[in-house]
């Protein structure tokens, strides 16, 4: 597998005009990278996932306040205990196009900038805007949200301005690990025209741009890449042909974790062993946070992938485990949160009826992911855990292959060098980094539940 991944990436080379970098001649750098190797991995590394974040008219309603401000901040109150982490990323689905345009729900989304200084407090780093309600409300609203989040903090990827042709790969530095983001939607309800494209770049579901982002995050350093998808049939529990397809385009390139958007319900998690190493697909994580309310589309499961690195640096998927949760909607009671199902973590002034459908949703999560009912101290659910490392003889051996025939700095004078010109992609490929590595956040155990 490993020769006939070279061979696709010889054939990318060929197209460009191809390269033949002098042995010693130095590598050029990426734009935002110094090309230095990686730091240590020093330490144990917690990636917590979510699904769709949405604010529909019911919320905007609940959230409203008396002297006319929006204050999101209660409706992730009960589970911040379980977003504790070192990187958290979420599926930003809504529009944050400012006060001269009435906030609205679906199917336009506008929602007022406090939703983000929520978000920012329940500890989100990483919002993914490569989503089908991005340009709801024109290329302008889109590239304001993406300004208004990065003045707040966040890192933002999937979209960008259209001079750049495509958003670039995310590059962030946790706990010494070099992650690698990337970001891509199967469509957008507003049709992207060429006037559009001029104004804005939304990261399409293009095979060959992914295999292009991919390489640029191998030249870069990075050493863990997790592909955010938004994809899928919505309402469907299964994932459908055209996700498994690109789902395994991705897997052979050697991507380690898919986290899946769009579907708004739950779909299976899977783990795949063909490439020598442990790589996670969860299909979808369902609605993180909105005002739908049939069953299924009420209920969602934060993910979290723990990581470990070997001695020689080599990030290892340590476990996989899951929460399930469920959004209380009531406008009566001006409520709106998203509720943990997991027993013992219910705020305190969670009423009797409240409690029984939580159980049931609970139930009804875990028999859908085939979960055992034993959580941890955090309430999540073990759906994977690697044994014990007799030797890191594999993944060591397999890095040291890929680096044989797909030396670093041979990539790092591909993209730079490259005029490959697909119509998603532009001008030289740079994935900027993000030092996270400084957060410093309470532990789950020294945090009460909010309510």
């Amino acid at each position: 597998m490993v020769f006939v991944f070279a061979l696709c990436c010889l054939w990318l080379l060929l197209l460009s005009g191809g390269c033949a970098p002098s042995p010693v001649a130095p590598a050029p750098t990426v734009p935002g990278l110094s090309g230095a190797p990686p730091p240590a991995c020093d330490r144990a590394v917690r990636l917590v996932f979510t699904g769709d974040i949405m604010t529909h008219a019911e919320q905007l309603n609940i959230a409203r306040q008396a002297d006319g401000s929006y204050d999101f901040s209660g409706q992730f109150a009960p589970v911040l205990p379980l977003l504790q982490g070192d990187l958290l990323v979420g599926n930003f689905e809504t529009v944050l196009a400012g006060p001269r345009r009435p906030y609205t729900g679906y199917p336009s989304f506008n929602t007022p900038d406090s939703l983000a200084d929520a978000l920012r407090k329940a500890g989100f780093d990483v919002l993914l805007l490569a989503n089908n309600h991005i340009l709801d409300l024109g290329a302008q609203a889109a590239l304001r949200t993406k300004q208004v989040l990065t003045d707040k903090g966040f890192a933002v990827t999937g979209l960008g301005p259209g001079q750049a042709g495509h958003t670039p790969p995310l590059l962030c530095e946790v706990n010494g690990l070099r992650l690698g983001i990337l970001n891509y939607t199967y469509g957008s309800n507003r049709p992207v025209t060429p006037a559009l494209e001029r104004e804005i770049a939304l990261n399409g579901m293009d095979l060959l741009l992914i295999t292009w982002d991919v390489l640029a995050l191998r030249a870069a350093g990075a050493q863990y890449i997790v592909a955010a998808m938004h994809w899928g049939i919505e309402y469907r529990p299964e994932p459908s042909p055209a996700q498994r397809a690109v789902a395994a385009h991705c897997l052979a390139l050697g991507v380690d974790a898919i986290i899946g958007a769009h579907p708004h319900i739950l779909q299976p998690v899977e783990l795949h062993a063909g490439y020598g190493k442990p790589q996670l697909v969860a299909w979808s994580l369902g609605n993180f946070i909105s005002a739908q309310r049939t069953v299924p589309r009420e209920r969602a499961m934060i993910l979290a992938l723990d990581l470990t690195c070997s001695p020689g640096g080599v990030p290892r998927l340590r476990r996989v485990s899951l929460s399930p949760t469920w959004v209380e909607l009531s406008p009566a009671r001006k409520r709106a949160r998203i509720l943990p199902t997991a027993p013992g973590l219910l705020p305190d002034d969670a009423s009797e009826e409240i409690r029984t459908t939580v159980r049931r949703v609970h139930a009804d999560c875990l028999n859908f992911l085939g979960v055992l009912p034993v959580p941890d101290a955090r309430g999540f659910y073990t759906i994977y855990e690697a044994p014990p490392p007799v030797t890191d003889w594999l993944p060591g051996r397999s890095a040291r292959l890929m680096r044989f025939f797909l030396p670093d700095a041979w990539l790092r004078q591909a993209v730079m060098r490259s005029r490959l010109r697909p119509p998603s992609v532009a001008g030289k490929i740079t994935a900027p980094a993000v030092p996270l590595s400084d957060k410093k956040r309470p532990r789950p155990d020294s945090t009460a539940n909010a309510s």
